[in-house]
């Protein structure tokens, strides 16, 4: 019995064993016509064939089929290894779409062995496209390409496994046609594509991590292609410009950059892009209100493999206020060092300022001292001792100038120079501290020549204060000028003004020390040659107290060698006659030649208290010329003693003593009752000379407080007053 043929289309071994007849005939027909002897009129002209010949031709017939049978069977196993060993998935399917043919890797791929059959179509398997939808049969890529014959390339599908996993493919479909160009089935190829989509996948969180860092960081961060036109901006940076992606994107981010900034910017930004070198730049942007903003910029290549540029990634970051800090640290600094010049100046100023003080208080001191000493050895003869004497006076009186000017100048330092305000007419003024200046100058052979305006002008001032302004001036021109020179005052009034000129034809000021001719301690000369003393306190005293009177003073010269000229101007004030007469200055204090009249104190009881005892005795041998009485104490302890036995009216005590000072004694006076001397009037005689001191010895309990040195005059001036 003959066995039936199968219609069931074999598996890939079966198909490679039997092919088609077409196939297999073709190899036969090409070998037997490369055989076949051509035609000539030789084989014509024969009438019958040569048995020889006839069993070469059969037996050249056979070798050629086998020839040719072998020749296929190569070619079969070559197709069958390649279709085997292909590394995608392939399936052949008929006409009707009916797997016929698979591969071992679609059987991998499918999950399962295919059955090859009428009831196995290609399109049976469940493709699912990449939003999740199921792909239907009717649908399917192949039964466009069976009907077309038109391939379907490239199509990325889900293909689902019989454990219900779906895998990421991508499948191209392409037809199968005969020798007449007809369609007769079509060939599918699966290509497994997880590690790509893993890949993509990885590459999306990678990106979505990146946005998300970048959307979060307080830094502006931005990426860019590789020729630099920039992609991507984080929020931070349209926030801060106040402008949208699209306006800033590429190159138009240069539209927020400080004009100042943009060549350059641009320039080392296209540098980085040339060279694929990192880049870093620090420049303004501006903000959305307008204000720009210091940032140091960043960017840096990413790279392939192979080390070609793929993007820009870069940040930007707000360092304005560092660089705030910075200049503020530089101003600091700088600061820093002028003033510490300045101090190592001051410092200088200072050593120069002590070795001055040292040599013009010594220098008087020599004087007094020697002098002083010569009449104690009772070696001089009346002419020679008065001359002593006269030497003595003038220079206690010049150190008493120098001690007063180191004063006044503390005091202005520390903000605590009074001054009683009244309406002063300078006339008097200026002829007060001219006289006082003239025997100096009558001395030296320096004209003193006044040419004063005698209109009435007043100004609001302390007369005792504004004298000072003038002596200091005219004595610093007769100190500067040369014998047989002249220094001249003048006065001039208009309507809302007066000015004192003060001009000398002495030795003239260079322009470089000019500007600080007013400086405190400083001298043209400073240099242990200069040919004039001084502390160099004087102008700087004249600049302060015509300032604290709302005045000006300016210095001006052609020179050295060309005189100088000082001019302090005053505002003037409006008050009635009577308020002007009576306001009129009358000199000041006591002048040196006053003298204090015997019978001022006549009869009144003065207690001395003072642990130095020639103080002690000056002031008692004072006092007891004007009249007094006086009883000494040396402490505070014998000055109560006195006060129970004696009785006095005035008490003059100093301050600084051993044991027990002024203050102790004071406040134990004013513990006292009335009848025991509690309400005694006291003078506090010191040399704690400082306003706060004054205070203080005014609130223990001193109704007067008179520095140390004092004229003689002013010491029965004070005595007398508290008495009254």
């Amino acid at each position: 019995m003959a066995r039936k043929k199968s219609a069931t289309p074999k598996s890939p071994a079966a198909w490679i064993k039997h092919p088609r007849q077409a196939e297999k005939d073709l190899p036969i027909k090409e070998a037997r016509a490369k055989a076949a002897p051509e035609k000539s009129t030789f084989r014509k002209s024969t009438p019958q064939r040569d048995p020889k010949f006839a069993a070469v031709a059969k037996r050249l017939k056979i070798t050629e089929r086998k020839q040719a049978q072998e020749a296929l069977r190569e070619s079969e196993e070559r197709y069958r290894t390649l279709f085997a060993a292909a590394p995608m998935a392939v399936f052949v399917c008929d006409r009707n779409a009916v797997i016929q043919h698979y591969n071992t890797r679609a059987a991998e791929l499918w999950g399962r062995e295919p059955a090859c059959g009428v009831e196995q179509h290609c399109g049976s398997a469940k493709l699912w496209l990449p939003d999740g939808t199921l792909l239907p049969h009717t649908q399917s890529p192949m039964v466009e390409v069976l009907r077309t014959g038109i391939p379907a390339l490239n199509v990325e599908v889900f293909i689902e496994r019989p454990d219900g996993s779906r895998l990421p493919v991508l499948v191209n479909f392409g037809a199968l046609k005969n020798a007449r160009g007809e369609i007769t089935g079509a060939i599918t190829t699966f290509m497994d594509i997880t590690e790509r989509k893993q890949a993509e996948e990885a590459l999306r969180e990678a990106g979505e991590r990146f946005r998300f860092m970048a959307e979060s960081m307080p830094q502006k961060i931005f990426t860019a292609r590789p020729n630099g036109e920039v992609d991507y901006f984080n929020q931070q940076w349209t926030e801060f410009t106040g402008l949208s992606f699209f306006q800033i994107k590429d190159w138009g981010w240069t539209q927020f950059i400080h004009p100042g900034d943009v060549k350059e910017n641009v320039r080392v930004w296209q540098h980085s892009i040339d060279t694929g070198e990192g880049f870093q730049f620090e420049h303004r942007f501006r903000r959305a209100d307008g204000e720009y903003r210091w940032h140091l910029s960043r960017a840096r290549a990413m790279r392939d493999a192979e080390g070609k540029v793929m993007m820009w990634i870069g940040s930007n970051t707000d360092i304005d206020d560092m660089k705030r800090a910075e200049v503020e640290r530089e101003r600091l600094l700088k600061s820093e060092h002028e003033a510490r010049q300045q101090a190592e100046r001051a410092n200088l100023l200072k050593d120069e300022f002590l070795a001055t003080i040292s040599h013009e208080l010594r220098t008087p001191l020599n004087a007094i001292l020697g002098w002083a000493d010569m009449l104690v050895r009772h070696k001089l003869d009346e002419k020679t001792s008065a001359r002593a004497v006269e030497t003595i006076a003038r220079n206690a009186r010049a150190q008493n100038q120098l001690i007063s000017d180191l004063l006044d100048v503390s005091r202005i330092i520390t903000g605590q120079l009074r001054f009683e305000q009244g309406a002063v007419e300078l006339v008097p003024v200026i002829e007060a501290a001219t006289d006082t200046v003239r025997p100096a100058a009558n001395a030296k052979g320096v004209e003193l020549r006044l040419m004063l305006d005698r209109a009435p002008g007043l100004v609001s001032g302390d007369a005792g204060r504004l004298q000072q302004i003038i002596w200091n001036l005219l004595t610093n021109a007769v100190k500067y000028t040369s014998r047989d020179g002249h220094v001249d005052v003048r006065m001039k009034c208009d309507d809302t003004s007066i000015a004192i000129i003060v001009r000398d034809s002495g030795e003239g000021i260079s322009p470089e020390f000019l500007p600080y001719i007013f400086d405190r301690f400083r001298q043209a000369d400073g240099a242990t040659t200069r040919q004039h003393g001084g502390l160099g306190l004087g102008l700087a005293i004249v600049r302060h107290l015509v300032e604290a009177h709302g005045g000006t003073v300016r210095a001006a010269s052609q020179g050295v060698g060309q005189g100088a000229t000082f001019t302090v101007t005053f505002p003037l004030i409006t008050v009635g006659r009577d308020e002007s007469h009576a306001a009129r200055f009358n000199g000041g204090r006591s002048s040196a030649g006053d003298t204090t009249s015997s019978s001022l104190l006549e009869g009144l009881r003065v207690l001395v208290v003072d642990d130095d005892p020639d103080v002690r005795d000056l002031v008692a041998m004072v006092l007891q010329q004007s009249g007094a009485e006086v009883q000494s104490s040396l402490t505070a302890r014998e000055a109560l003693e006195i006060l129970d036995q004696w009785n006095p009216d005035v008490l003059v005590s100093d301050i600084g003593m051993p044991g027990e000072d002024g203050y102790d004694l004071i406040r134990k006076v004013r513990a006292r009752e009335a009848e025991h001397g509690g309400l005694i009037p006291a003078l506090a005689l010191t040399g704690y000379a400082r306003p706060e001191e004054a205070a203080r010895a005014r609130a223990a309990g001193y109704e007067m407080h008179v520095p140390k040195p004092v004229a003689p005059s002013e010491l029965v001036a004070s005595v007398a007053s508290l008495a009254k």
